[in-house]
């Protein structure tokens, strides 16, 4: 496989910043790994939340199909209690990617697809099978969503949702 020179130019910048935290301290180059750490743990928490709203979602379709009206206001509320552990988790996670960046020498914005090629060889895979993850989830509990707000208010029999 060919190395891109703009692959060789992030290799090269890495190489150049893990020197510099070589020069500075020790204990600078356990920053790096520590807040690598702490950007994958991140990434992780954010993957189980979004798989545990999908778990939400799809009692909410079951209680929506047996028309148990009733435990419908519960579920709504346990979905609006999950997106907010969602909202806060992926807060975190990005805090985490901030400070990363930051570490890096890259703008505090920087995205995935600029960091992930500055990392080290062993940790690309895993950190992008979690970024790629994540969106896979964030858009089938997007999906999930809508389908069940269409499902709800134009597939049931509207007797069911006159309660609220």
């Amino acid at each position: 496989m060919a190395i891109l020179p703009s692959e060789q130019t992030h290799n090269l910048n890495l190489t150049k910043i893990i020197k510099f935290t070589f020069a500075k301290s020790s204990r600078s180059i356990l920053s790096v790994i520590d807040l690598l750490h702490n950007l994958i743990e991140a990434l992780r928490e954010e993957l189980k939340q979004y798989g545990e709203m999908l778990a939400v979602l799809e009692l909410q379709q079951e209680t929506v199909v047996q028309r148990q009206a009733n435990d419908l206001l519960q579920n709504v509320a346990d979905i609006n209690a999950q997106a907010e552990v969602i909202a806060a988790v992926r807060h975190e996670r990005e805090q985490h990617q901030r400070n990363f960046a930051r570490q890096l020498g890259l703008d505090e914005k920087a995205p995935f697809s600029t960091i992930i090629p500055l990392l080290p060889a062993d940790y690309r895979p895993l950190v992008q099978a979690l970024v790629q993850e994540n969106n896979e989830l964030r858009v089938r509990v997007h999906r999930r969503t809508r389908q069940n707000y269409t499902f709800a208010f134009s597939g049931a029999p509207t007797d069911t949702f006159r309660k609220y």
